[in-house]
């Protein structure tokens, strides 16, 4: 791990430099960015961190299904168990041992724990158990978290899920970011500057609901060097699922967003932005070339439940991408899906998927930006992709 007051003097400097150029939610810049050239981001996927008791984060959800747990719930508490009862922490152990001097931030790209908890004082211990288990892997460092779909979740959506995510998350973000000089955090769509570049951190789970601050953010940082965009879902459609609503499930991917997705792939696209994201529990990589300029986009997973470090190549190229499992019956609905990824295919330059969970590191600076994918616990890079 890197020396700790060294990382302290670089957070000072980065507070220092942006205090001037912190972009509150949905309003100018505020001035012209300086400082902060190079720098590291830790990066981790989904965790869905739990107890290898789900009794205790969950044992309302269950009894409110009387015993007689839904078959998806079933085994995706039994994949937490496996994964917290040893490979998920030594997976951040490892992650803390690659923090540098000048990493500035620890990034979770949603997902953070499993939700399902059908009580807001479990659900608000939940997440303090989650966030201080970041603190404690990232001493120092700024943590920074976006909402997604379990983040939310519990068994029957009537708990108020999201408003305790909210009540909890709003101050927590808020006290973490102040060291980075950023505005409060009063939404879960907010964004800040970072010395040359613009970080935006969306919500997926609202659909077009949070438009509005995602425009002015990018119309106020037209100046920036590169444009980060965070989401828990994927801006580009992908289908590493043959089942309809999942390729569906991505940041604007419901029918009734298509024009507002179109308007919005065009501003990112402008923009060249990097898009950082999870949901998918796989390592994915699409460079995509249309509406006058680029998307590039990464989704990362630390779901430990491999036992390989090395990714399991699904493919290295775009040539399939959009196709269906053979034997796929062809339906009014596929056929809409089609239409939605010959979207994006003929721009789609560059394409790598593979079955991978881990850490990452995101390492920025005027002669680029890439990633650092770290298999399970390792310590060296198992694969870097550039981005920039």
């Amino acid at each position: 791990m890197g020396n700790f007051s060294d990382r302290m003097l670089t957070l000072i400097f980065a507070f220092l430099t942006l205090t001037s150029v912190a972009a509150p939610q949905g309003s100018p810049a505020g001035g012209k960015p300086s400082g902060l050239a190079d720098y590291s981001v830790m990066v981790l996927g989904d965790t869905h961190y739990d107890s290898d008791n789900p009794e205790k984060f969950h044992a309302q959800c269950i009894k409110n299904q009387k015993g007689n747990l839904k078959p998806n719930l079933r085994s995706q508490f039994a994949r937490n168990v496996k994964m917290w009862a040893g490979p998920s922490q030594r997976m951040l152990e490892a992650s803390a041992k690659c923090v540098s001097t000048n990493t500035v931030f620890a990034l979770q790209l949603g997902d953070l724990i499993q939700g399902d908890c059908d009580s807001a004082a479990v659900h608000t211990q939940y997440l303090a158990e989650a966030t201080a288990l970041l603190e404690s892997t990232y001493p120092g460092l700024p943590i920074v978290t976006v909402c997604g779909n379990h983040d939310i979740r519990d068994s029957k959506s009537k708990t108020g899920a999201a408003k305790t995510y909210c009540q909890f998350m709003f101050p927590y973000l808020t006290r973490q970011l102040s060291a980075l000089g950023a505005p409060p955090v009063t939404r879960t769509t907010f964004g800040f500057r970072l010395g040359p570049d613009l970080w935006i951190f969306a919500d997926f789970n609202v659909g077009a609901r949070d438009l509005g601050v995602i425009k002015k953010l990018l119309a106020a940082n037209e100046d920036a060097r590169y444009t980060f965009f965070c989401s828990h879902g994927p801006v580009i459609p992908s289908d590493v699922s043959s089942k309809n609503y999942s390729r569906r499930w991505f940041f604007l991917g419901a029918p009734q967003n298509d024009e507002q997705r179109r308007k919005m792939r065009a501003l990112f696209a402008k923009r060249n932005t990097i898009v950082l994201c999870g949901h998918l529990h796989v390592l994915e990589y699409k460079d995509w070339f249309g509406d006058g300029g680029r998307i590039t986009e990464m989704v990362l997973s630390s779901m430990i439940t491999r036992t390989e470090a090395e990714p399991q190549v699904v493919c290295d190229s775009p040539a399939k991408y959009g196709d269906w499992p053979e034997g796929t019956k062809k339906t009014a609905e596929t056929d809409a899906i089609d239409a939605l990824f010959d979207e994006y295919h003929p721009g789609l330059k560059e394409r790598y998927a593979a079955k991978a969970g881990g850490h990452y590191v995101l390492h920025v600076s005027d002669s680029g930006v890439t990633v650092d994918y770290y298999g399970l616990d390792t310590t060296a890079p198992t694969k870097t992709f550039k981005l920039r």
